[in-house]
């Protein structure tokens, strides 16, 4: 009778920001020891509960504490341009996941193994919206830039909806693309671990980069062009300490 692996492996949560450096496991063959006799079917007939995922977007928290100035030094990226910044969103990026194995020692002494579930949450943690005090709250230039980064932060979560079945689906055919193994080479809960820890990073640089190019369109000069359109007021007088 198969059981589940009681020491299920959970990876640490996984603070990628926009910056990830990961690797590929590489599939070994395994075999078990030699016999003179048919070994025992490695096989775990309709046992497998495949992938969960969790989507986590937590509603972000508002400053209007800050001048421009002083948002542009927290902001990571616009600190390094020569440029004046309204509006910030400021968050941590992660993916935390979890799996199961199914494990079973066969009469021959040889260990059959395989992915049971994958369990995988995807998101943010820790939204904070800044805008400029400069802007008086409620103003229109305080809501154009208020709407701007909304459209940054919704950018993350389409792009995870989107994502979500790609993930599901890709992660299902690795699963049965391994199979049951027998005497995978490191054992079983490394040798599995590794194989789902590959395809999930290598969705997670998928995701990364289509966010990436969703918050590069919000940013593009014809949305920014828009986003000043809309009031008249950017160039009062402002007084940052």
């Amino acid at each position: 009778m198969s059981q589940v692996d009681p020491r299920s492996q959970r990876r640490r949560s996984r603070p990628w920001g926009w910056a990830l450096a990961l690797g590929w496991g590489v599939l070994a063959a395994g075999g078990g020891p030699s016999l003179a006799g048919p070994s025992p079917p490695c096989v775990f007939d309709g046992e497998g509960e495949l992938v969960a995922i969790t989507l986590s977007f937590p509603p972000p928290r508002y400053q209007h504490t800050l001048g421009a100035a002083e948002i542009k030094r927290i902001s990571p990226e616009a600190n390094a341009r020569n440029t004046l910044v309204f509006g910030e969103t400021l968050l941590r990026t992660f993916h935390e996941s979890r799996y199961q194995f199914l494990i079973r020692e066969l009469n021959d002494g040889a260990v059959c193994s395989m992915v049971k579930k994958v369990e995988l949450t995807l998101g943010y943690q820790e939204p904070v919206v800044h805008i400029a005090r400069e802007y008086p709250q409620g103003g229109c230039e305080y809501l154009a830039i208020l709407d701007h980064e909304h459209r940054h932060i919704n950018a993350l979560r389409d792009v995870a909806v989107r994502f979500e079945g790609k993930i599901r689906r890709e992660v299902e055919q690795e699963i049965r693309r391994i199979g049951a193994v027998r005497n995978p080479p490191g054992g079983p809960r490394e040798y599995l671990k590794t194989k789902m820890d590959a395809v999930i990073d290598r969705l997670m640089r998928q995701y990364k980069e289509a966010v990436n190019q969703a918050n590069a369109r919000v940013d593009a000069p014809a949305s920014r062009e828009k986003d000043f359109a809309q009031c008249r007021n950017w160039g009062v007088k402002m007084k940052v300490n």
